[in-house]
């Protein structure tokens, strides 16, 4: 038998929510130009996955490979250390009230476990951001603002989910010949750098979720050397989802494809259950399809 245990989380009441501004240096993100904040995640979500997308195919045209490490972020919101977010923030532009305002909310919060009636002492919370905050998602991605790679690779990133891949070389022969060292070599050198300052801020990635992916056309990968992360070995992996967005080895979209296809089945024997041909639909009918599609696009 299971004993249910329930965390409660307590925190300091505010009068006012003042809206955060991130500054202009989080361009990764893309711009903050939309009035509407779901509106912003839409443009960077297609502006990451159409960015990858075109770099891969253009790639793969000149018979070159191009190999990306698709990162997670261990427990994302959890795992946001207060003391370096309030650096960061200062760091970023975030002064005076606003910076006072944002230690006061990330302060004096702790979390007790209740167990059948019996309650834990209170123990203080000085990691994580609430969950179900509008607030802790600008907050997490100013927390990851300054994760760098060298000049030649780049570095994709939307919320907790980040992709790292070599620039692509010229069209030149002298340097596709040497392409499959130097590729390899760049992007050890770029998970080098994001070990170094994840070390520093305390940010721990996901072994299980962090894998290479070398999109080719031919079968033969490169000669890469070992790639590590924060201490452990990243496993290669034939695809990857990434962004909602099964991404494959050889760029096809069978995996794909065959997920869209399921959830449409399931969707399809749903609707069936629900709406009768020869009758109307009822207005519980319609209340859960609307349901249904809130809860679809929120998703």
């Amino acid at each position: 038998m299971c004993a249910v245990s329930c965390v409660y989380l307590s925190c300091p009441s505010f009068n006012a929510s003042p809206p955060l501004s991130l500054p202009a240096s989080m361009c990764d993100y893309g711009p903050l130009g939309p009035p509407c904040y779901a509106s912003w995640l839409v443009l960077v979500y297609v502006k990451q996955t159409n960015k990858l997308r075109v770099v891969t195919y253009a790639t793969m045209r000149r018979r070159v490979p191009l190999p990306a490490v698709f990162i997670d972020v261990h427990r994302a919101f959890d795992s946001v250390w207060h003391e370096a977010l309030l650096v960061k923030a200062g760091q970023a532009g975030i002064t005076g009230n606003l910076w006072r305002w944002l230690q006061a909310f990330l302060s004096d919060r702790s979390f007790f476990i209740d167990a059948k009636g019996i309650a834990s002492d209170p123990h203080p919370v000085r990691a994580g951001v609430p969950q179900g905050c509008v607030l802790s998602a600008l907050l997490f991605i100013l927390f990851l603002n300054d994760l760098t790679v060298p000049a030649d690779c780049t570095l994709l990133k939307y919320a907790d989910d980040m992709a790292v891949y070599p620039v692509p070389p010229p069209n030149d022969h002298k340097t596709l010949v040497k392409w499959d060292v130097a590729c390899g070599q760049s992007l050890a050198r770029a998970l080098a750098s994001i070990t170094e300052l994840a070390r520093r801020w305390k940010i721990v990635f996901g072994a299980d979720k962090t894998n290479l992916v070398v999109f080719n056309r031919t079968t033969i990968d490169p000669a890469l050397p070992p790639l590590r992360l924060t201490g452990f070995d990243v496993a290669h992996s034939f695809s990857y989802k990434y962004l909602g967005l099964i991404l494959q080895q050889d760029m096809r979209w069978s995996e794909q494809a065959a997920a869209v296809a399921k959830k449409i089945s399931a969707l399809a024997f749903l609707l069936g259950r629900l709406c009768r041909f020869d009758r109307p639909p009822s207005a519980n009918c319609i209340h859960r399809l609307a349901l249904a599609t809130l809860y679809s696009v929120a998703g």
